[in-house]
């Protein structure tokens, strides 16, 4: 799973057989062409006014281009490739769970939902304090990775890297009133924010 971060770390190699995948407007970032080489899947899980209205150029156009699926809330005439997004039954897997406050929250829950054994992550830093509501949620994903024998290697810096205390004595809390990213906000402030 391929993160916006910048890093130092190098690429990891293409390997037969294991799945690329990307996210979002991860193409016009710098350095962030070279992250899809092998690309298998890309995810961009907001709905299309929201990613037409970026301001990243016509990351649409981009899409339309693109030889894998793209995983999207819904399936868009215009974009052949598009796929939905099964966000009903992976909520369902997890209990119904809201606690999704960004998109490497919702492509975790998706791993585990279809199965994979090992996850590996690269450039999700999360160290900005822009995006340091989402550790607490990250973590809690990562748990649930632990607790079912799925194995997390982080192969660049991130602050999800350690799984504190925390989450295994006060696990996350979203309410009704905490809204789910990309699905239903993309506004940060209505998101779940570890309080």
């Amino acid at each position: 799973m391929f993160g916006g971060a910048g890093t130092k770390s190098p690429v990891p190699p293409i390997v037969e057989g294991v799945e690329r995948w990307t996210i979002n407007n991860l193409i016009r970032l710098p350095g962030g062409a070279r992250r899809f080489d092998g690309l298998t899947r890309h995810f961009d899980l907001h709905w299309k006014d929201h990613i037409v209205g970026r301001k990243s150029g016509n990351i649409w156009g981009w899409y339309q281009r693109l030889q894998a699926p793209v995983m999207m809330w819904e399936k868009y005439p215009d974009l052949p490739t598009s796929e939905v997004f099964p966000h009903a039954a992976v909520r369902a897997m997890f209990g119904g769970t809201r606690l999704f406050t960004s998109s490497l929250d919702w492509l975790i829950a998706y791993a585990l939902f279809k199965g994979f054994e090992e996850i590996e992550l690269y450039g999700y830093r999360m160290g900005h304090p822009h995006y340091l509501y989402q550790v607490g949620s990250g973590r809690w994903w990562l748990k649930q990775c632990r607790d079912r024998g799925v194995k997390v290697t982080h192969l660049s810096p991130s602050m999800l890297a350690s799984i504190s205390r925390d989450v295994e004595f006060k696990p996350p809390q979203p309410d009704s009133t905490h809204l789910m990213y990309g699905l239903e906000t993309t506004d940060r402030s209505k998101l779940y924010r570890g309080r």
